[in-house]
């Protein structure tokens, strides 16, 4: 899991360099199933030699603050259809960067991501015991979580 924590980090470093935000790494955490409380949710499935989940799970103002950062700093005021195909596609660069920096020479894909929006409410994506890294944004959470089945 340390390999996967590491190729996450790296590969938020490099999306989020790349779009002009900076960032902190706040805290890891485990939990004993993948779930996420957060108003919108990005779910990517992994299959193949790895196994699994990959989640990032935002406020609204955190997927604005990315997406905008995407689109060279321009004004977003709202989620929107833009939006939400932005943060898909943001989750997708980072899954493709993440497996890319595992260095794997075995086969991974990962699906298309599915976009879940909620306010208030929990969510459980998978049974499995689940990798939070947490990551402040201009002062916004920004959690990416994980799970891999052995």
């Amino acid at each position: 899991m340390a390999e996967l924590n590491k190729a996450i980090i790296g590969a938020v470093d490099e999306l989020l360099t790349m779009f002009g935000l900076e960032y902190e790494i706040l805290e890891e955490t485990i939990e004993e199933k993948l779930k996420s409380s957060e108003e919108v949710n990005v779910i990517l499935g992994l299959a193949g030699e790895i196994h699994g989940n990959i989640v990032l799970g935002a406020t609204k103002n955190t997927v604005i603050k990315i997406v905008s950062g995407m689109m060279g700093g321009m004004e977003i005021t709202e989620v929107d259809e833009i939006v939400i195909s932005g943060i898909s596609e943001f989750t997708n660069m980072l899954g493709g960067t993440t497996i890319t920096k595992l260095q794997t020479e075995n086969f991974v894909d990962i699906t298309p991501p599915t976009v879940i929006t909620s306010e208030g409410n929990t969510i459980i994506i998978n049974q499995l015991k689940a990798h939070n890294l947490i990551f402040s944004i201009g002062g916004e959470k920004l959690i990416i979580s994980y799970c891999i089945k052995e």
